[in-house]
């Protein structure tokens, strides 16, 4: 595409090499930081995180969560942290966190990568005989009907799809109008909300 002079834009996320490139994207660390701060606000010092290995959301959703952690003077514990990858959504975080209740190491949060996964631990919570937020609260991130249709409302943080593809539509017009576009690259940064449940 750049030899040919083709415009093109990264929407929601890019490679890390091509990071200086034009792109519509949303501040995934700062997202994860409010939910986690919320937790703590909440007064949870042993709050799990669940990330997605594979993708730089889950990184960038990590940065946030560690952030949080440090503002707050709580210590970072790498035991509490799940990392998945696409293949292992469905299993790897339900499981993990099966045995951290089993090993009854210390948990009253959990800082999900996302509703879906959520909701999933949710569902796996319940089957323990746990309850949802008195036992442990959880939170997830996209802001998607799974959040608000779990039996137990989760708390949140907005991922304005549309939003975003406006913007990268736009974007993508003003690249084609610019001749030097491959010289003047452009970003688009949204600033995500928590959505308390």
């Amino acid at each position: 595409l750049y030899n040919h002079r083709i415009p093109y834009i990264f929407i929601h996320g890019s490679y890390y090499h091509l990071k200086d490139k034009s792109q519509v994207t949303l501040d995934d660390a700062h997202g994860m930081y409010l939910a986690v701060s919320h937790l703590i606000n909440l007064g949870h010092k042993n709050i799990a995180g669940i990330f997605k290995a594979d993708d730089m959301q889950g990184i960038n959703r990590h940065h946030g969560y560690v952030k949080a952690l440090s503002e707050a003077g709580i210590t970072y514990d790498s035991e509490k942290v799940i990392w998945f990858h696409t293949e292992d959504r469905r299993t790897k975080p339900n499981s993990e966190i099966r045995n951290f209740i089993n090993m009854e190491i210390p948990l009253d949060s959990i800082a999900c990568y996302n509703d879906e996964i959520a909701f999933w631990i949710y569902q796996t919570l319940t089957e323990l005989g746990m309850n949802v937020p008195e036992d442990i609260s959880i939170t997830g991130f996209d802001d998607s009907n799974m959040a608000a249709n779990c039996p137990v409302r989760i708390t949140t943080v907005t991922h304005p799809k549309e939003k975003l593809g406006e913007a990268a539509a736009e974007l993508m017009l003003e690249l084609i109008e610019d001749e030097n576009y491959l010289s003047n690259p452009r970003k688009k940064i949204f600033i995500p909300e928590l959505i308390i449940g």
